[in-house]
């Protein structure tokens, strides 16, 4: 009778690379560099031509943040870090319980063509720990810069993802009201 969907949103910069490593849309990148420099990262997704990576991250979820349309947004690695809380959160917003015993899926979730070197949850945890790191120093000034500056509606802010690259760390992602 009633829906509500439920949008997942991925740390930009995160998202970046993972568009680097398996491109699922038409998008121009540097292989040598990539995701820098963003500014010369275009492309069209279903027929909408984006500027760039952000731009085109960023027009995503402002899209659903500003829709009427009653909906749920959670980040990415709120269930990566915190699956039982985030669950229960998202399950007392419509109504519900979790069920127990919470249990985290440990196996590796993906198989099949297109997803090589797929890890378990825990391997994800250790990897992402160190991945954001790395990949902010990828970014130059000028990508840092394009970041911050055509973020016109602050959807780093809103989904509290850092923006510098000093002074970063992944428990800086984790555990933000949002």
């Amino acid at each position: 009778e009633s829906v509500l969907p439920l949008v997942l949103v991925k740390d930009p910069v995160q998202w970046f690379a993972s568009t680097c490593r398996k491109q699922y849309f038409d998008v121009h990148l540097n292989s040598s560099s990539c995701p820098s420099p963003l500014a010369h990262t275009w492309g069209s997704l279903k027929g909408t031509q984006f500027d760039n990576l952000f731009d085109l991250w960023a027009r995503w979820n402002a899209e659903y943040l500003r829709a009427d349309t009653p909906r749920m947004m959670i980040r990415f690695e709120e269930l990566l870090f915190a699956p039982k809380a985030t669950i229960s959160a998202a399950c007392t917003c419509v109504g519900g319980t979790v069920r127990e015993p919470f249990l985290v899926l440990e196996s590796v979730p993906k198989w099949g063509p297109g997803h090589s070197n797929v890890t378990n949850r825990s391997e994800t945890l250790l990897r992402f720990e160190t991945k954001r790191s790395v990949q902010e120093h990828v970014l130059t000034d000028a990508d840092w810069k394009l970041l911050t500056s055509t973020d016109k509606d602050q959807l780093m802010e809103h989904f509290h993802y850092p923006h510098a690259t000093s002074g970063s760390s992944t428990m800086s992602l984790v555990g933000q009201p949002v």
